[in-house]
Parts: C-alpha cells; sequence; structure tokens
C-alpha cells in the first residue's frame, strides 16, 4: 500500500482492489512506526476500486475498525481437491498405518492459535471410553512455530506411535492425503474462514472444526459438517465416536461437504468474479 501510494501515486487507470484475509498482529511501516493492518488500511481505503474480505467474520472486524468491505469468499480447486478411490500418494504405508485403521486428519499451519494441544487429551478420553479406539491415529500435514513444542508434548506422553507429522509439496499429493483420511478435525481458536478446512470439504470428508465464525460460515451444523463449541473435547469425543462407528454418517457428511463446496466455495467461480469486475 506504501509502494502505491508513494510511487504510483494510485494515479494509474488500473484499478487496484485489496483482498483482505485477517489483521495482522503488527506491521511495521516504511518510517519505523508501528501500525496494524487495518489500522494502515482505513487511511488507504479510498484508493481502492474495491476492498474485500474473505468472510463476515473479516467483514465484521475491518467494519469495526472504519474500513468497508464486500465478502468474497476463498474458491478451491474442485478439479485438483476430489476423493480418490486409489490415492497415488500412500500416506498410510509412509507410517505404517494399517486399511481398517480410523485416520483424524489435519492439515495447515502448526501453530498455537489451531488448538492442537487439547488432541493428545481428546484421544485419550476416546481410549477411555472404548478400547476399540485405540486403532486411532492422527495425522498432521504441514509445519509452524509450534510444531517442536507440539511434537514434543506427543513424545513425552507416549503418543508418537499415533500421532504422525508431514509435509507435502503438491496440491496432488495433499489430495490423496485427504482421500486417505476419515475425517477431518480444525479445533481451531481464531479462523478467519478456514482454507484446509474446504479443501478438505471439497475431498468428501466429515468434517469436525470450532464453531467460530468464519468456519460456521462453511458449515451447517450436522448438514453438511460438525461445529463443536470452542476447546469443548466432551463434544470432540462423542462425535469423533460417532462417526468412528458410523460410516453412513460420515458418507453423508462428506457428500454433503463436497456439494456445499461445488455450489458455493469453487475457484472457477472465485476467479470468474474477479475477471468481470477487472474487465469492466
Amino acid at each position: 500500500m506504501y509502494f502505491l501510494k508513494q510511487v504510483l501515486n494510485f494515479r494509474s487507470l488500473t484499478p487496484f482492489y485489496f483482498w483482505s484475509h485477517s489483521p495482522s498482529f503488527k506491521l511495521i511501516m516504511p518510517d519505523g512506526t508501528e501500525s496494524n493492518l487495518y489500522e494502515a488500511l482505513r487511511s488507504f481505503q479510498n484508493h481502492f476500486k474495491g476492498i474485500l474480505s474473505v468472510s463476515k467474520s473479516v467483514q465484521n472486524h475491518m467494519f469495526k475498525s472504519g474500513i468497508n468491505s464486500k465478502v468474497k469468499y476463498l474458491g478451491v480447486d474442485t478439479e485438483v481437491f476430489k476423493k480418490k478411490d486409489s490415492p497415488s500418494f500412500k500416506i498410510r504405508e509412509k507410517f505404517n498405518i494399517s486399511d481398517d485403521a480410523f485416520v483424524i486428519l489435519y492439515t495447515g499451519r502448526i501453530i498455537k492459535e489451531k488448538g492442537l494441544d487439547i488432541l493428545p487429551e481428546i484421544y485419550k478420553k476416546l481410549i477411555d471410553r472404548d478400547k476399540a479406539f485405540l486403532t486411532i491415529h492422527f495425522l498432521f500435514i504441514g509445519d509452524g512455530k509450534y510444531r517442536k513444542e507440539f511434537g514434543e508434548q506427543i513424545k513425552n506422553e507416549n503418543l508418537d506411535h499415533r500421532f504422525h507429522f508431514a509435509v507435502v509439496d503438491s496440491d496432488e499429493k495433499l489430495a490423496d492425503i485427504y482421500s486417505s483420511a476419515n475425517c477431518f478435525i480444525l479445533p481451531s481458536r481464531r479462523e478467519a474462514l478456514g482454507l484446509s478446512l474446504l479443501e478438505a470439504m471439497s475431498c468428501s470428508l466429515p468434517c469436525l472444526a470450532s464453531d467460530l465464525l468464519g468456519i460456521n460460515e462453511i458449515i451447517k451444523n450436522t448438514k453438511n459438517g460438525l461445529l463443536i463449541p470452542l476447546d469443548n473435547q466432551t463434544e470432540y469425543v462423542r462425535w469423533i465416536s460417532g462417526l468412528y462407528v458410523n460410516k453412513n454418517l460420515r458418507n453423508d457428511l462428506g457428500q454433503a461437504a463436497r456439494v456445499t463446496v461445488e455450489e458455493e466455495f469453487s475457484f472457477e467461480s472465485h476467479v470468474n468474479y474477479f475477471i468481470k469486475r477487472l474487465l469492466r
């Protein structure tokens, strides 16, 4: 924004759009002063053709900061992210997970805000409920500043035979991993929308996620996924148990999730939206 104002001086005939995902905690401006994304954007907003938010949640935060915006959801490539009957990338083989084991998947940044720290306790409560749940595996795809600490927690609790970590270098492999899992979990404590959630839904995975503004704009509880009150381990245990024993429930939620992405969050409609506006 600083570059556009100082160098281009906004005299170009090109219409600039600003698309905001979520606020930044801190920005260091070129003159050395500290600000955040919304404070900076508020002073620049009249220079843009339009300002877009990825969710109503982000839009509300921006409005409170004095910024007017229009909601435009993220788009997922439904041709890439779709259920595969025979995935090429064998993530189960990598970790010696049997075909009949139940895999709970998380993808995205490994940071504390994602609420991953409650998953070991959820696993223990599942086992206390029924020893059959000893066949459950948690799979984490991604990296982040919490990865080392979380890995040490897993190791100290002797759960590293059930909690597995990996990174992948392509969307195709990621789609294979979604297709190899039984359900997706997003226990986040803060979320603008949830791109990984949309990817999982596009691959027809039943999803459990925190009942947060942003997430509940995608998931309609028990219709196309499951919304869990923030950090409510009892509800996670209850619904994971239900998904574990009820294949029809998994299939119904997964199919409804795919339809939701196709109808409301496809990459094609996302790109067409911007093309129409940029060609005006």
